[in-house]
């Protein structure tokens, strides 16, 4: 197997941190990165995400111009990892990978780890907030109980008995009516006599006008001579 190999030629150890430095060379561009790894304590049963700390560089889909260059890749064993494999049960193994379309493109690489990766200290525990204290709690009163529907007392049959005849009513008198009283005549009313209108005084007579002037009469106009006719006229018949 590749750690038993591996571990007969000598391993690589990783740092006190537990972080594994290596060094990736590209060939091409379908080389570039970034890389994602992870690594198996068992030799390869079971496999845990690794954090990469430092990664090569890559543009879109793992792809770059970079040709024939080294890259440093630097990854973190997880927390708490014991490496139990190869012949003196310290080896690791370490798998990274690129998401090139062409690929992926990536490699294995044994390590060993003594002791195992020391965990990060756990942060200390917040202290113990005061407790809030009890909003009091509304009071409902309780529902006074609907009233109870009456029950219904179904009535006892009574067994029917002999129906009586109906006595005939009595007719009624009828009181007789007395004549009315003639009417009283009413008495005249009495006129009121008027007093007469006293009499308008008298006015004077307005005084008389003087007769106008006769209109003077006008002298008879004289009639004009006539003018005598001609010598050659004929005399009327006597």
């Amino acid at each position: 197997m590749l750690y038993l190999a591996a571990s007969s030629a000598g391993l690589p150890t990783a740092t006190a941190s537990g972080e594994i430095r290596m060094t990736i060379h590209q060939v091409n561009q379908d080389g570039a990165g970034p890389f994602k790894c992870d690594m198996s304590a068992d030799g390869g049963n079971t496999w845990q995400d690794a954090q990469v700390t430092k990664n090569v560089p890559g543009a879109l889909l793992g792809l770059s111009l970079a040709t024939a260059k080294d890259f440093p890749l630097n990854v973190q064993m997880p927390d708490g990892m014991t490496c139990a494999a190869g012949p003196n049960g310290d080896a690791c193994i370490v798998r990274c990978r690129n998401s090139t379309p062409a690929g992926p493109f990536g490699s294995c690489a044994v390590f060993a780890a003594t002791p195992a990766a020391p965990a990060p200290a756990p942060a200390p525990a917040p202290a113990p907030a005061a407790p809030a204290p009890a909003a009091p709690v509304p009071v409902t009163p309780a529902p006074a109980p609907a009233p109870a529907a009456p029950a219904l007392i179904a009535p006892a049959p009574v067994a029917p008995g002999p129906v009586a005849p109906v006595t005939p009513a009595a007719p009624a008198l009828v009181a007789p009516v007395s004549p009315a009283a003639p009417a009283t005549p009413a008495a005249p009313a009495r006129a009121v006599p008027v007093a007469p209108a006293a009499p308008a005084p008298a006015r004077a007579p307005a005084p008389a006008r003087a007769p106008a002037p006769a209109p003077a009469r006008a002298a008879p106009a004289t009639p004009a001579a006539k003018k005598p006719k001609g010598a050659g006229a004929k005399k009327g018949a006597a």
